[in-house]
C-alpha cells in the first residue's frame, strides 16, 4: 500500500513531463508546417521570379530540399508526438490502476480492522463466560464442601470410619 503512495507522485510527475513534450511537439510540428508553407511560397516565389544572383533552378532546388527536411521534420515531431500521447495513455491507465489498487486495500484494511474487533470483541465474550464459569465451578465446588461437611459432622459413626483409614 505504501509502495503505491510513492510511485503515484512519480506517474503524475512523468505525466506532465510527457503533456509537456507533447505541447513542445505540437509548436515544432506548427513552426514545421509553417516553414513548409513559406518554403512551398518561396519555391512558386523562385519560379516566378528571376533576381540574377543565383539561378532559378538553384532556388527551386533550395526550396526543394528545405521543403524536404521541413516534410522529414513533421514526419519525425508526429510520431514522437504519437509515441509521447501513447505513453501519457499508459501512464493514465497504470496511475488509474494503481489508485483502484490502492482503494481496494484500503477496503481490505478496513474489512480487517472491523474482523479484528470483532474477534476481540468475541475474545472478550469468551473471557467473561469462563470468568462466569469459574465463579460457578467454585460455588459449586463450596457447597458441595460445605454439605458433606454438614453431613460429616451429623454422622457420628462416618467421623470415627474416617479416623481410622
Amino acid at each position: 500500500m505504501g509502495l503505491c503512495l510513492i510511485f503515484l507522485p512519480e506517474l503524475r510527475t512523468a505525466i506532465q513531463t510527457y503533456k509537456a513534450n507533447e505541447r513542445s511537439y505540437q509548436e515544432r510540428l506548427e513552426a514545421t508546417e509553417i516553414a513548409r508553407a513559406k518554403a512551398a511560397r518561396g519555391e512558386a516565389f523562385g519560379a516566378v521570379s528571376q533576381n540574377g544572383n543565383l539561378p532559378i533552378s538553384n532556388i527551386v532546388s533550395l526550396a526543394r530540399r528545405t521543403l524536404a527536411e521541413t516534410e522529414k521534420l513533421q514526419t519525425e515531431n508526429a510520431a514522437a508526438r504519437k509515441a509521447a500521447e501513447k505513453r501519457v495513455k499508459e501512464l493514465e491507465k497504470r496511475a488509474r490502476n494503481l489508485e483502484a489498487k490502492l482503494d481496494e486495500e484500503g477496503r481490505e484494511s478496513s474489512d480487517i480492522a472491523i474482523s479484528r474487533k470483532h474477534l476481540e470483541e468475541a475474545l472478550e465474550d469468551e473471557r467473561e463466560q469462563h470468568k462466569k464459569d469459574l465463579a460457578e465451578r467454585d460455588f459449586t465446588t463450596d457447597q458441595t464442601r460445605k454439605k458433606y461437611q454438614g453431613e460429616r459432622a451429623s454422622h457420628p459413626i462416618m467421623e470415627s470410619t474416617s479416623l481410622h483409614q
